[in-house]
Formats: C-alpha cells, sequence, structure tokens
C-alpha cells in the first residue's frame, strides 16, 4: 500500500497528467535549465508501477485468511489503483493508448 500512496503522491498529481497531456501535444514543460521535464516518461513509468501494485493486490486479495478489515483496505487499495490506471488510459488514448 506504501507503494501505492508513493505513485499517487509522487508522480500523479494534477501537474503531472497536465504536463504529460502537453508532452503528448508536442509542447514539453521546460524545466529552467536549458531543457524539459519528462512528463510522458515518469507517466508511463507509474503507469507500469500501477499495474505490478494492481497484479499484487489481486493477488492478495485472493487470501481466503483475510480479516475483513485487511479484505476493505486492499480491496480499497485496488479500487485507487484501477480509478489511476483507468485516468492514465483515458489521458494517452487520443494519442495511441498508452501501450
Amino acid at each position: 500500500m506504501n507503494a501505492l500512496e508513493n505513485t499517487i503522491n509522487d508522480h500523479l498529481t494534477d501537474g503531472d497528467f497536465s504536463g504529460t497531456l502537453r508532452d503528448l501535444q508536442g509542447d514539453p514543460v521546460p524545466n529552467g535549465r536549458g531543457g524539459y521535464f519528462d512528463h510522458l516518461g515518469e507517466m508511463q513509468d507509474s503507469y507500469k508501477s500501477l499495474r505490478k501494485i494492481k497484479k499484487a493486490l489481486e493477488g492478495s486479495l485472493k487470501n481466503p485468511n483475510l480479516s475483513d478489515v485487511d479484505r476493505a483496505l486492499l480491496q480499497e487499495g485496488l479500487n485507487k489503483a484501477n480509478s489511476y490506471i483507468n485516468k492514465i488510459e483515458e489521458l494517452f488514448d487520443p494519442y495511441g493508448g498508452i501501450n
């Protein structure tokens, strides 16, 4: 769950999404040092991370010995991961998709 929160808090802010959109549109955000931020690459990396986290959460949820509290926490994490995966896919869809 820490990996999920870190990915969201560090790489999936509104600024990351708007910067990625600019990258997709061919208008990257200058970094102030003569180059550009790589929002596109970071978003692709975050997407891969979310897919791994999703797979791990789905595996954990198959454990029949989970308490109701643990199951609810894992399901909440899975729902959050799925939400961000969908948001990223929707961002990339008009540009040929993320895959």
